[in-house]
C-alpha cells in the first residue's frame, strides 16, 4: 500500500470515528436539560413547513429541519448544504433548537453544545407528512 493510500485510510477512519461520536451523543442525550430551557415551554409557531431561508432562495435541498425554540425559525440542519439553523443561531444567539422531524423529540443547545430531552415538554412539532 502506498503512503498516500494509508494516509487516506487514516483520514477516513478519523472522519468515521468523529461521525460515530456525534451519533452517539444524539442517541444518548444528557440527563438534564440545560439552563437555557425556559420554565414556560410554550412551543413557538413554526415559520413554515420547510427551511425558511432555502425556500426564500428557491431551494428545497435540505436534509433535516430544526425549529428555533425562541422565535419559531425553521432552518436546515448541519448536514444540509446551507446549514441555516446554525446560521440563525450565529445571527440571533437564540440558543435552543428542537428537531422539526416527524417522530423526533430531542433538543440541542448551541451554547452548551449538548443534546437532551425535556421531560414534560409539549410534543415536538414537525412539518406535515
Amino acid at each position: 500500500m502506498s503512503v498516500e493510500g494509508s494516509t487516506g485510510c487514516r483520514a477516513a477512519s478519523r472522519l468515521s470515528t468523529g461521525l460515530l461520536s456525534v451519533a452517539r451523543r444524539l442517541e444518548r442525550p444528557v440527563a438534564e436539560p440545560c439552563s437555557h430551557v425556559p420554565s414556560d415551554m410554550t412551543a413557538p409557531t413554526p415559520s413554515g413547513d420547510g427551511c425558511e431561508d432555502c425556500l426564500a432562495m428557491g431551494e428545497r435541498n435540505w436534509v433535516h429541519l430544526r425549529l428555533c425554540q425562541e422565535c419559531g425559525h425553521v432552518g436546515c440542519c448541519d448536514n444540509s448544504p446551507r446549514r441555516h439553523a446554525t446560521g440563525h443561531y450565529r445571527d440571533t444567539r437564540h440558543p435552543l433548537i428542537r428537531s422539526f422531524e416527524p417522530g423526533e423529540d430531542w433538543w440541542w443547545c448551541y451554547v452548551d453544545e449538548a443534546g437532551f430531552n425535556v421531560p414534560g415538554a409539549p410534543p415536538a412539532p414537525s412539518y406535515p407528512t
